[in-house]
């Protein structure tokens, strides 16, 4: 039996449990593939426990709210970031060595710089942007 007819048995559902578009857009200019890379590379560190959850950054927006943070909830976030070892970040950030298959290179580029130190300075700087934010 499929997933998806023990659910619908269960729940007494029927019809397919994904249906419709997934909320999938084009990703065809440089600019898209920086922004997605840096927006997937930075969620170990939008958790709770780092006063980053969609409430936290909401509450942070609001009138009165600290948008910036302190040196002690960067480095926080910077070194769970960059130890986070289920992500592809770590072979961005020139931290380890990629594996085959990631085309590290290819989005790094997208950062600026000629040869490789440079473009991992910049991808660098890209995140270390966005964690102080």
């Amino acid at each position: 039996m499929s997933y998806a007819v023990w659910f619908n048995r269960r729940h007494d559902r029927a019809g397919p449990l994904f249906q419709g578009r997934f909320k999938a857009e084009i990703t065809d200019t440089e600019q898209w593939v920086a922004e997605v890379s840096r927006y997937i590379h930075l969620n170990p560190v939008r958790v709770r426990s780092l006063g980053l959850d969609k409430a936290a950054v909401a509450r942070s927006r609001a009138p009165g709210g600290r948008l910036v943070p302190d040196r002690e909830e960067f480095a926080a976030r910077w070194k769970r970031l960059t130890e986070y070892r289920w992500s592809s970040c770590r072979a961005y950030l020139g931290l380890e060595e990629a594996p085959d298959w990631l085309a590290v290179d290819a989005v790094r580029s997208r950062f600026g710089g000629r040869g490789r130190t440079n473009q991992i300075r910049n991808y660098r700087l890209a995140l270390r942007e966005l964690v102080g934010e």
